[in-house]
């Protein structure tokens, strides 16, 4: 399976996944989405984004992610 994953500041990609879902007609397991919260270090933004990677498949495919496109709101800043 291909995804589509949203790294935002904030709450910006979980917006964004809501309402490509909403276009879509319902639930996108292929469009993934993490915000780095205020106040939340990069240690912390790290251990969030462990816990999305494994809903991406099979383990022993993580290596290869599966074709992932990643999105993010700033793509050289702290998300990126």
């Amino acid at each position: 399976m291909n995804y589509v994953m949203l790294v935002s500041h904030g709450e910006f990609a979980y917006g964004l996944r809501n309402a490509v879902c909403m276009l879509a007609g319902g639930d996108r397991e292929d469009v993934i989405a993490i915000g780095l919260k205020d106040g939340m270090g990069s240690d912390d933004f790290a251990v969030e984004l462990k816990k999305v990677i494994p809903t991406l498949g099979d383990e022993d495919q993580l290596s290869s992610w599966s074709p992932t496109l990643p999105r993010t709101s700033c793509p050289a800043g702290s998300t990126g």
